[in-house]
């Protein structure tokens, strides 16, 4: 999956949720979102899509506060893997609104975690659902007027689709973000975690009819993290994976930044470096084999230094970026091919010749 950043539709986007206060499920349907899934994401096909645990029907009217519940356990383990421990400072690490005393569920949580880990954090991952939820709505839920029936019929449905997922649940991961928050003060949004480069998205769901559109909110927020690197918050990505482990899957997608390297004239100073850290690979649209031709393809606003500029910027990128990657389509023609290779052993750039596909 490639997401180009310079993109006009990628603009609009961005000054939409400038404008006034958005959604994401309102912003997922803009025409210029649209138009950057059509014209840059090929949406891939699930090769595995039969169920393995279908949801039991003794905890239907559940099914939201086991999603949560899933959500909390599975940060509380892969926390575990890297402490060892779950305290205090755990509950900020991980983004958690307790309006109760957090001590009181800490202190019963230690009781029951010497008894059995995986039941404890179950259990406590509940609680806080239900607290996450009169927090958000203010509808009070308390956790003691549940029939014990019920509630061992919704933590086992909770442990059965946790020990799906816990061979996923590794120590070598660097590093943790709980809660990525994408967005402005017009716009908020927040994922439900960063593994290393990966954004992931938790899904206990029962049927994969919205797997498109599970997508498309990863994407969006890609888009929306490449946006907050201006206001100096990093969040860096590579991936984005869902899991999905009533199916026992957890499809995972690379995706790449694309551009026409032309942020030292945007910007009036060299950017390449910047980027260091943050990107594995940078697409840059190379176009043609010199200024002049350049310019009548692109209608750069910078004029005919356009060519030279992103030249510069790509050789540039190498000093900071693993993969640097110029492109052309291969509709210009074998001359013009020829020359833009030409181009590239100059300056030492890796050309891709990409496949013309017309809207």
């Amino acid at each position: 999956m490639k997401l180009d950043m310079d993109d006009n539709n990628y603009e609009k986007l961005k000054n939409l949720f400038n404008e006034r206060n958005y959604n994401v499920s309102e912003l997922i349907k803009e025409d210029c979102f649209k138009n950057i899934l059509k014209e840059n994401i090929n949406f891939p096909e699930l090769t595995k899509t039969k169920i393995v645990f279908d949801r039991s029907e003794s905890i239907r009217g559940f099914e939201s506060l086991i999603g949560m519940s899933y959500d909390y356990a599975m940060r509380f383990l892969f926390e575990y893997k890297n402490k060892k421990n779950i305290d205090l400072p755990l509950f900020e690490s991980i983004g958690l609104r307790i309006d109760k005393d957090p001590h009181k569920i800490l202190d019963a949580f230690d009781v029951e975690y010497k008894k059995n880990k995986l039941q404890a954090i179950i259990n406590l991952s509940f609680k806080l659902s239900l607290n996450e939820v009169e927090f958000r709505s203010g509808k009070k839920l308390d956790y003691n007027s549940y029939p014990k029936s019920k509630l061992n019929d919704v933590f086992k449905e909770i442990e059965k689709v946790l020990s799906l997922s816990l061979p996923k649940v590794k120590e070598d991961f660097k590093k943790i973000v709980y809660n990525p928050v994408f967005g402005n003060n017009k716009l908020k949004a927040d994922g439900d975690i960063i593994i290393d480069r990966t954004l992931v998205d938790f899904k206990v769901t029962s049927s994969l009819n919205d797997f498109k559109s599970h997508l498309e909110q990863l994407i969006l927020y890609v888009i929306l993290a490449e946006g907050l690197k201006k206001e100096r918050i990093y969040y860096n990505i590579d991936y984005i994976q869902i899991y999905y482990p009533r199916f026992d899957i957890y499809p995972k997608f690379k995706v790449r930044m694309n551009t026409n390297g032309l942020s030292d004239l945007e910007y009036g100073k060299k950017t390449a470096m910047l980027f260091k850290g943050l990107l594995n690979t940078i697409s840059i649209s190379l176009n043609e084999s010199n200024a002049e031709k350049y310019l009548e393809v692109t209608r750069s606003r910078f004029g005919i230094k356009s060519y030279k500029a992103m030249l510069d910027f790509a050789v540039d990128c190498k000093n900071y970026i693993p993969n640097v990657v110029v492109t052309i389509v291969d509709i210009i023609g074998e001359d013009e091919i020829n020359a833009c290779k030409k181009v590239c052993e100059e300056y030492s750039l890796n050309l891709r010749i990409r496949r013309y596909e017309a809207n």
